[in-house]
């Protein structure tokens, strides 16, 4: 079965799917967002963390250069994100866009299995985030990037791929176009692995 690491809408029949949502996804598996487009501008626990044990995960949470509050208000969400989701032994979604140095810093005393969503960076980039142990998920667009995809097809670290904020996007045309060899298998091994499937 097919897996998407990083959805907003409910899946096609046949595809396994993590649906970043604001309420659990009855019979998917369901991550919860605290978006960091969607922050307030000042730093406050969210009075509804509690929810967090009804989903699968956390996410997508992160930090982003260029939309939402401040980033230093943004580091203080995410390292609190970080410290209930240990707490709580929940996976978490990243949404990292060009603080990647300051995500690596905010990890460091945390134990947790994150996912990275959206990836499109560098072949380095890729390489440091797989050091890190960081699963890296990525939309379609990585089919126009060779240079990645030649990573992938004998990976240093986890991966699987995502149909994100597009409904008409099926996964499985992703995996079969990306040419790699056992892709859904591999792909849905990690996914199962970042979920905790047993």
């Amino acid at each position: 079965m097919a897996s998407d690491f990083h959805t907003h809408h409910l899946p096609a029949s046949g595809v396994n799917a993590l649906v970043s949502t604001l309420t659990p996804a009855a019979g998917y598996f369901s991550s919860c967002q605290y978006h960091p487009w969607h922050l307030p501008e000042k730093f406050s626990p969210p009075d509804d963390i509690e929810k967090l044990a009804g989903f699968h995960a956390l996410g997508e949470v992160g930090l982003d250069r260029l939309r939402g509050p401040d980033l230093a208000v943004q580091q203080e969400f995410l390292h609190y994100f970080f410290s209930v989701a240990q707490d709580m032994h929940k996976p978490v979604v990243l949404h990292i866009v060009r603080c990647y140095q300051e995500l690596f810093e905010l990890i460091k005393p945390f134990k947790l299995k994150l996912l990275l969503h959206g990836f499109a960076g560098s072949p380095e980039l890729l390489q440091e985030l797989w050091k890190r142990n960081i699963t890296v998920s990525c939309s379609r667009r990585i089919l126009c990037r060779p240079e990645i995809l030649m990573q992938l097809q004998k990976p240093a670290g986890a991966y699987g791929f995502e149909s994100d904020d597009d409904p008409a996007t099926d996964v499985r045309n992703i995996l079969t176009q990306s040419q790699i060899k056992d892709v859904e298998t591999i792909t849905d091994r990690n996914f199962n692995d970042f979920i905790m499937v047993q």
